[in-house]
């Protein structure tokens, strides 16, 4: 920085300035932009040259060259990226005019937003009202002061943001290993049932190959022992002839005439059957189905779609997480958080859920009771009852609750369902099994899969199958209406619901209900004002734990048990 030292100095200096002033403002550029003919100005000396031209072009105010404006205007022009930015900064900080080098800065220019010598002020800003210096930084103190908290309050918005999108970034690749391994298990799982359906039809083969060669040999030893006696008996009367053995003629002919070559025993022999048909192993399918097959097959591996969901409202935050599967076949039908952090999980490690069973689980994921075969079973438990439990199409629910786990479960909802409709017995009571306060609602429904009742006992969302196309969707119900309130629409298509539950968001004192999306990896936030299903968002939208989500619940800490194909059971903590 010139200090007004010596004379030698301010050549180089004045050189210096002069590179970095534009010609038609005299100050340092701000946003210099290069003409075609490579002289430099400010981008708003350049505005004004153009608005001064509105035929599209103008003479250079250096060369006097005619420059073309390009479409977008003076912007458009090519920045000067041989000019650093850190040089202009540093020739506006300059205590010294770069118009008049050997006078210091001592005004402000308000109109210019500048800084001036004395010279300057009594020519080219002699009309402009200005500031003394100390009343300029007075001034600029302040703005400092306010951006500075405007600019710390954008920096850590802008961290914020940094560290979302981070996380975002995250989940995803998360996400996609996820997906990635279920399509690789899924294939996995093709490959393990067609070599079982492969090592069941060999082994079939090996057993009619075996019934038939044991019945095939067996004939055919029949057959050549006969024939054995025959050319026995043929070798001795031959030889008995040849030899003109007269003792052995007559024995030979008696053999011919009484016993194996009698008349009797050569029926015998021709009696025997001929071979009429043959038997062979073929292979017996339906080549029909191979188109059919590769679309399924197609089906059941899946693809990859990418889904844009909105952030939602509603974040989740994984507290804890275990698996109760033997393997990724395993599915959560249902389960029940109960008060001493224990959880029953009604599961089925079979790949075609066939035999689920319901099985007592520690928080940490350990065995506490081992597996209970109930078939098809819904648990949903209220704060203020016990353990509720629904057997699926079950017309006598009194003989489920006296089946040999009836001790640990009272306080039931009991579900019974038939082709056209379901009766919703309700059971209050303080010991087991007591016909005491039950009340019945009847509704028109048909198959169903699981279902919730909210806290006031009045509205239920049921989870059913459409006989046409066996889809699954979400009706809503009330208590004395015996047809259905409101079908829910996915915004998501295709939708395949699993589990449904009522959940409080603490916040908004208001429960919404909650549907495990299988097909989609979500779980949908559903407002029922009105007695309507209406989409409201998505719950931890993107989270890489959510696969294939089977099963909801809540416990009385408020928290949110999710279970997934595969065994995992998570409990999340919703941030409201």
């Amino acid at each position: 920085m010139a200090t007004g030292g010596s004379d030698a100095s301010l050549p180089s200096l004045s050189s210096k300035r002069e590179a970095l002033t534009c010609a038609l403002c005299l100050e340092v550029f701000r946003n210099p932009k290069l003409l075609s003919c490579t002289h430099t100005f400010c981008q708003k000396c350049l505005e004004d040259l153009v608005t001064r031209h509105p035929d599209g072009s103008f003479p250079c105010p250096s060369c006097r060259r005619d420059i073309q404006v390009p479409d977008g205007g003076a912007s458009a022009f090519q920045a000067n990226f041989y000019i650093e930015q850190e040089d202009l900064e540093r020739a506006r900080s300059e205590s010294h005019c770069f118009v008049h080098p050997q006078k210091e800065y001592d005004l402000f220019c308000v109109k210019c937003d500048a800084l001036i010598c004395m010279d300057c002020k009594l020519t080219k800003h002699l009309h402009h009202e200005s500031q003394s210096l100390d009343e300029a930084v007075e001034v600029a103190q302040g703005q400092l002061t306010e951006a500075k908290e405007r600019l710390e309050d954008v920096a850590a918005d802008l961290e914020r943001n940094i560290k979302e999108r981070k996380a975002d970034q995250t989940e995803f690749r998360e996400k996609k290993a996820v997906v990635e391994r279920e399509i690789r298990q899924r294939h996995a799982t093709i490959v393990a049932t067609a070599d079982s359906y492969r090592d069941e039809a060999l082994a079939a083969l090996e057993t009619v190959a075996s019934d038939s060669e044991s019945t095939r040999t067996k004939d055919l030893q029949t057959v050549e022992s006969s024939l054995d006696k025959v050319q026995r008996l043929q070798q001795r009367m031959t030889r008995a002839v040849r030899e003109q053995d007269k003792c052995e003629m007559v024995n030979v002919a008696k053999e011919m005439r009484s016993g194996q070559g009698s008349t009797v025993s050569v029926e015998e022999l021709t009696a025997i059957p001929r071979l009429k048909t043959k038997l062979r192993p073929v292979h017996q399918s339906d080549t029909s189905l191979e188109e059919k097959m590769r679309g399924c097959l197609k089906d059941f591996i899946g693809g990859a779609r990418q889904l844009e969901l909105e952030i939602s409202e509603l974040e989740l935050t994984a507290s804890q997480m275990f698996h109760c599967g033997e393997n990724e076949d395993t599915r959560v039908f249902c389960l029940c958080p109960m008060d001493d952090d224990t959880v029953w999980v009604s599961i089925d490690s079979s790949p075609r859920d066939v035999s689920p069973t319901l099985k007592k689980y520690s928080a940490s994921g350990s065995l506490v009771k081992s597996g209970i075969s109930t078939g098809r079973v819904t648990v949903k438990r209220r704060s203020d009852q016990k353990q509720i439990v629904l057997p699926h199409n079950d017309t006598k629910p009194q003989s489920f609750a006296k089946s040999q786990h009836a001790s640990v479960h009272y306080g039931l909802f009991f579900l019974n369902s038939s082709v056209s409709e379901f009766v919703l017995t309700t059971i209050l009571c303080d010991e087991p099994f007591s016909t005491k306060r039950t009340r019945l609602f009847a509704v028109n429904c048909g198959p169903h899969d699981t279902f919730d009742v909210d806290h006031s006992q009045m509205l239920f969302a049921v989870v059913t199958t459409q006989p046409s196309s066996s889809q699954r969707q979400v009706c809503l119900f009330k208590k004395d209406r015996y047809n259905k309130l409101d079908t829910y629409m996915s915004p998501l298509q295709p939708f395949q619901p699993a589990d449904v539950c009522f959940f409080t968001l603490v916040s908004k004192q208001k429960e919404v209900l909650l549907i495990a999306d299988e097909c989609n990896d979500v779980i949908h936030v559903v407002d029922t004002d009105d007695d309507k299903l209406t989409f409201r968002c998505f719950l931890g939208p993107g989270n890489p734990l959510l696969l294939q989500p089977t099963a909801l619940h809540t416990d009385t800490r408020g928290r949110l048990w999710v279970g997934c194909r595969g065994g995992r059971i998570i409990t999340f903590q919703p941030s409201q």
